[in-house]
């Protein structure tokens, strides 16, 4: 399975959860085969039950702060990339070019202060247990909107000397599990030339 968007595979997940948490807190029995969208739609329909719940204000802002995260999803700011989630708040980090150069990225909620390197190899260990996987090209082009920059042809010639092994083909192509492809990078000291060519190339 290969997610269009990264900030929107890890979103379709938490809205999951974050329905089934819902409903369970409104004591509503849902069936087995519903859907995401019909979990919402039992609760909008139910929204009485939840007016006197003692844990309706954390509730509240659960969903507040999923809006505002499909908010920035669908309209996001030109200047930052969505990389991850913090460690400690799990609150979204985006950064910008110099951040990105940098290597280290403040969280705007809890104030802590992480790199970058170590929040990407958090996302991609989520990746790993969901087996995403996916052609070079659609690798290359899934992790460029993150701020992790690997060439198609990088993969290509990775999977040619033995680095990584394909798990199949999708046409011609070979496909690669995108967690191989991440160690390969991390290990051949792809990510931090990748950091510094940022470094240098910025305006």
């Amino acid at each position: 399975m290969l997610p269009v968007n990264l900030a929107a595979f890890q979103i379709r997940d938490d809205m999951a959860m974050h329905a089934r948490r819902l409903i369970h807190a409104g004591g509503l029995h849902p069936t087995r085969h519903m859907t995401v969208r019909d979990l919402y739609k039992g609760v909008l329909a139910n929204l009485p039950r939840y007016e006197t719940l003692p844990e309706l204000p954390l509730l509240t802002d659960e969903t507040y702060r999923l809006a505002n995260r499909v908010r920035l999803l669908l309209d996001p700011p030109s200047d930052v990339r969505m990389i991850g989630w913090c460690p400690a708040c799990a609150t979204e980090l985006r950064a910008d070019e110099q951040e990105l150069a940098g290597g280290y990225i403040p969280c705007p909620e809890c104030g802590g202060e992480y790199r970058i390197k170590d929040i990407h190899q958090l996302d991609m260990l989520r990746l790993r247990l969901s087996g995403v996987k996916g052609t070079p090209a659609q690798l290359s082009r899934l992790l460029e909107p993150w701020g992790i920059s690997i060439k198609a042809d990088t993969i290509k010639k990775w999977g040619q000397r033995g680095i990584i092994q394909p798990i199949g083909h999708d046409g011609n192509a070979p496909v690669y599990l995108i967690w191989d492809v991440w160690q390969a990078h991390t290990r051949l000291a792809g990510y931090e030339r990748a950091r510094r060519s940022r470094r240098h190339t910025r305006p």
